[in-house]
């Protein structure tokens, strides 16, 4: 991270309460909770305590930083709860901005190219997925790629 010219962070909000409980849209056992944004202090503030890192270990130095959405692969899965689901990761897409904007880190949103600007969209049926249904193949790293990059590399300056 010291020397690093490009950093990009991916939050993975994988193994959080606010995911997991209640269904979580990948493998619906029940309507999943609406998440909102009062349900995110924890994550938002995990995310804030990377970017203040990253920045410490550089010293202040500025550096492009980014951060992405995460896409939602398993949209065929959610059967009746597509609205609840939705919410649900728009409120993480949300939270990571929230995060982002502390430290004036530009935010791809992967979420968007993905599943379409109403987030409605099937990114296996897009061709963007593996077989195990859930990661991205070569095409869908190369979108997440042109994404991120469609950012531009402008040097984020840490805020003192």
């Amino acid at each position: 991270i010291r020397d690093a010219e490009v950093i990009v962070v991916l939050g993975n909000p994988i193994g959080l309460e606010v995911l997991n409980g209640g269904g979580n849209c990948a493998t619906i056992s029940g309507p999943p909770r609406i998440v909102g944004p009062r349900a995110w202090p924890k994550y938002i503030a995990g995310m804030k305590a990377i970017y203040k890192r990253i920045f410490e270990i550089r010293k202040g130095k500025p550096v492009v930083l980014r951060t992405y959405t995460y896409y939602v692969s398993w949209m065929s899965s959610w059967a009746g709860f597509t609205k609840a689901c939705r919410k649900r990761w728009e409120s993480l897409a949300w939270a990571i901005s929230k995060a982002a904007a502390a430290y004036h880190v530009p935010v791809a949103d992967v979420y968007a190219a993905f599943n379409g600007k109403t987030h409605l969209e099937d990114p296996i049926a897009k061709g963007y997925i593996q077989a195990d249904g859930h990661h991205p193949n070569n095409k869908g790293r190369a979108v997440i790629a042109e994404t991120v990059a469609a950012l531009g590399y402008k040097q984020v300056t840490p805020t003192r």
